[in-house]
C-alpha cells in the first residue's frame, strides 16, 4: 500500500501524529500528510512542519476545510507529477537531439565558429568516446565526391557505409560536415587509420561506381587541435 495523501490524528495509541509524520516521510516520501488536532498552538505547527506534513487543520474540521485540504494535496501531487514527467520527456528529447547537438557543434569548430578548446570535455557531455589514453592521436579523415551537393542520397549512403565501417571501433566517430561530406574522427591510436580509411574508400568507389576524394590528416595531439586537423584533411583531399 503506498497512499498519496494520509490522514492523521494528532493523538494516537502509542504514538502521536508528528512522529508518525516523521515515519511516513522516511517509507513514503513523495505522501502528502494531513494533521488534524485539537490544538491551536505554534509549537504543534512547527513541529509539524519539521515532521514534513502538507497541511495542519484543527477540530473541530468542517467538511468543506477538510475537502479544501485534500484537494490542495492532489493538486499538489499532480503538479509534481506533470513536473516529473515534463523533466523525464525533456531528457529523453535530449538524447534524441544529442547527435545533431553534437554535429553542430563539431562543424562550429570546422568553420571557426567556435574554439576547440575543452573539445574533448564538450564532446564527452554529448555523449561521444574520448579515449582517455590517446596522445598524439586524433586523426581526421574527409571523403568527398563531386556529385555530394547535388546528390544528398549519395552523402547519406556514405556516412552510413562509413558508419557500418567502423562500428566495432569505439574511439571513432562519423558524421557528416556542411558540405555533405563525410567525417571520420579517429581518437583510436592502435590502428592504422590511413589504411583503413583506403579501403573503405574502394569498397564505397566499387559499390557507388564513383571516384571518391579522401583526405587524411597527419596526428594531432588532440580534440583541441580539431580545428587544425580537420583543415589538414581537406588541404590533402583537394590535393588528389
Amino acid at each position: 500500500l503506498q497512499p498519496d495523501v494520509i490522514l492523521s490524528d494528532i493523538c494516537m495509541p502509542g504514538t502521536d501524529g508528528i512522529l508518525f509524520s516523521q515515519k511516513c516521510r522516511d517509507l513514503l516520501p513523495k505522501a502528502r500528510i494531513i494533521i488534524i488536532t485539537g490544538y491551536n498552538d505554534f509549537e504543534y505547527v512547527r513541529s509539524s512542519l519539521r515532521a514534513g506534513v502538507f497541511d495542519f487543520l484543527c477540530k473541530p474540521v468542517q467538511t468543506k476545510e477538510l475537502g479544501d485540504a485534500m484537494q490542495r494535496a492532489v493538486d499538489a501531487i499532480r503538479g509534481e507529477r506533470d513536473k516529473s514527467s515534463q523533466d523525464t520527456q525533456f531528457l529523453e528529447e535530449m538524447r534524441e537531439n544529442l547527435p545533431a547537438l553534437r554535429d553542430l557543434y563539431l562543424n562550429d569548430i570546422f568553420l571557426g565558429k567556435k574554439d576547440a578548446e575543452g573539445a574533448a570535455l564538450k564532446l564527452s557531455e554529448y555523449g561521444m568516446a574520448v579515449n582517455p589514453k590517446a596522445q598524439s592521436g586524433l586523426q581526421i579523415a574527409v571523403l568527398g565526391t563531386a556529385q555530394l551537393l547535388e546528390d544528398h542520397t549519395l552523402s547519406l549512403s556514405m556516412k552510413e557505409e562509413s558508419e557500418s565501417f567502423f562500428r566495432e571501433d569505439r574511439y571513432i566517430y562519423v558524421m557528416s560536415d556542411s558540405f555533405g561530406r563525410t567525417v571520420v574522427i579517429s581518437n583510436e591510436t592502435e590502428i592504422a587509420f590511413e589504411s583503413y580509411i583506403e579501403l573503405l574508400v574502394q569498397m564505397m568507389e566499387a559499390k557507388y561506381h564513383c571516384r571518391i576524394m579522401a583526405g587524411v590528416s597527419d596526428r594531432y595531439d588532440g580534440f583541441d587541435d580539431l580545428y587544425e586537423t580537420y583543415g589538414d584533411a581537406l588541404h590533402a583531399m583537394q590535393k588528389e
